[in-house]
C-alpha cells in the first residue's frame, strides 16, 4: 500500500508539472505571436528604383492611417474610410490616399482596382502626389492614369497591402507643361493601419 501511495503521489507530481509546463509554453508561444508591420513604400520612378520610409500615423507605430469620415454631401446614410501613406526618404516624399464607401464602421477596403478617373467615393477616390527636387507632380482626372490596388485589408489585424502605379504630371508649371514622371512597380506590404 505504501508503494502504491509514493507512486500515485509521483505520478500526481509528474502530470501536475507536466500541465503547468504546458501552460508555460503555451502562454510563451501567444506572446511571441505579434504582427509584423511593414514599413516601406516601394516603387520605380522613370526605371529607378525608390525605396522610402513611412511616416508613423498613430499609435503603435502603425504606419497607415484609416479614417472614418463623416457621411459625404451626396448621400448622408453612406460611409466612407481613407486609407493614408505617406512615405520620405531624404527631401523627397510620396503620398497615396484612397476615399471609398464602406458599409459600416467595421468593414475594411474590398480587394481590387481603384483608378483615378472618378470624382465618386462609392467608386473610390485616389490621390497620388510626388515631391521632388524637380517640384510636385500629382495625377489629375483628365490624366487617369494613376491607380491603387488593394491586395489585402484586415481590419482584425489592422494591416493592408497592395500596388500602386501612375503618370504624375508637374504641378502649376507654366514652362514646361508637359513635364512629368512615371512610376511604376509600386507596392506595399502588410503595412499597420491606425484605425480611428
Amino acid at each position: 500500500m505504501k508503494n502504491w501511495n509514493k507512486t500515485s503521489s509521483t505520478y500526481k507530481l509528474t502530470l501536475g508539472l507536466s500541465i503547468l509546463f504546458g501552460l508555460l509554453l503555451f502562454t510563451s508561444c501567444g506572446d511571441d505571436e505579434t504582427i509584423e508591420c511593414g514599413e516601406e513604400i516601394n516603387f520605380s520612378q522613370n526605371s529607378t528604383m525608390m525605396s522610402f520610409t513611412l511616416d508613423e500615423q498613430g499609435d503603435n507605430g502603425a504606419r497607415a492611417r484609416f479614417s472614418l469620415n463623416q457621411p459625404n454631401f451626396n448621400n448622408g446614410n453612406s460611409l466612407s474610410r481613407t486609407l493614408t501613406l505617406i512615405g520620405r526618404s531624404g527631401d523627397d516624399s510620396i503620398l497615396l490616399s484612397l476615399e471609398i464607401n464602406v458599409d459600416d464602421e467595421f468593414s475594411c477596403i474590398p480587394e481590387g482596382v481603384y483608378r483615378a478617373n472618378t470624382s465618386d467615393t462609392k467608386d473610390g477616390l485616389v490621390n497620388i502626389n510626388f515631391l521632388n527636387g524637380a517640384g510636385a507632380f500629382i495625377h489629375g482626372l483628365d490624366q487617369s492614369d494613376a491607380n491603387i490596388e488593394i491586395t489585402n485589408c484586415n481590419l482584425a489585424e489592422g494591416t493592408v497591402s497592395g500596388n500602386f502605379s501612375g503618370v504624375l504630371f508637374l504641378s502649376m508649371n507654366t514652362t514646361f507643361p508637359n513635364q512629368f514622371i512615371s512610376i511604376t512597380g509600386g507596392s506595399f506590404d502588410s503595412i499597420c493601419m491606425f484605425v480611428e
